[in-house]
């Protein structure tokens, strides 16, 4: 018999963990240490423990598989003790048939392109994420049912996940802003300390670090053309 796993999510993310609708897009942004990533994974995996799926994590840039949520999700797998997981170096697959897999999409086209019978597709750090990226990866995801959960801490109000995506949901497509303060008790005392502080030295990067709100001149343009540049390339 099947081990019965019992686990407690933040009731922002619930509408990943029981959908009350067939969602093409779930979408979860936010500022810093709102448990975003951690979350899903942690989701994505009880679901690929439940029935057979073939997941896609990717971001914009992955330049080994040091950069992706592998790891995460490795260490979840060892946390809650989650047994028929087999880890490999690029991959992740349970007894059941599931697989996981990892790749970056930029310059990588051919590849994403290729990937056949996606169920789900989590797009990490998708405030990175290209208008050509997405456009590679959406026709990509086509199996009937398949679906894409994107997570990202916003750097404009340009960025084009938040452009294409979340600016104007359409009737399948599920928008959550979640932030730090929503998940007060999964912090430790250093993460508050250091947003606290940053709340009383520096309230215009606080509501853009800790809040999620988009860069804008206000925050520093200098500031804010060098992060967009360095979150683009990949650093």
């Amino acid at each position: 018999m099947a081990k019965v796993v019992q686990l407690t999510i933040p009731e922002q993310f619930k509408e990943l963990a029981q959908p009350s609708k067939p969602w093409r897009h779930i979408g979860f942004y936010g500022g810093r240490s709102s448990g975003k990533s951690t979350t899903v994974a942690l989701l994505l995996l009880v679901k690929a423990m439940e029935k057979s799926l073939r997941i896609l994590c990717c971001r914009e840039i992955q330049n080994s598989i040091a950069d992706s949520v592998h790891k995460l999700m490795s260490d979840l797998i060892s946390e809650h003790r989650f047994g028929g997981w087999t880890v490999t170096e690029n991959a992740i697959k349970h007894c059941n048939g599931s697989e996981i897999i990892f790749k970056g999409v930029h310059n990588n086209a051919q590849s994403i392109k290729s990937t056949e019978g996606i169920d789900i597709c989590f797009v990490e750090e998708a405030q990175s994420i290209s208008q050509e990226s997405i456009d590679i990866l959406i026709p990509t995801v086509r199996k009937a049912g398949s679906y894409f959960v994107w997570c990202w801490n916003p750097l404009t109000e340009n960025d084009p996940v938040w452009t294409t995506i979340a600016r104007n949901p359409d009737e399948r497509t599920y928008v959550r802003k979640v932030n730090s303060s929503d998940i007060e008790q999964l912090l430790s005392p250093e993460i508050i300390h250091e947003r606290e502080k940053m709340r009383r030295d520096n309230p215009d990067m606080f509501a853009h670090v800790w809040l999620g709100q988009p860069l804008t001149s206000k925050t520093g343009s200098v500031f804010g053309n060098q992060l967009a540049r360095a979150e683009m390339e990949g650093r």
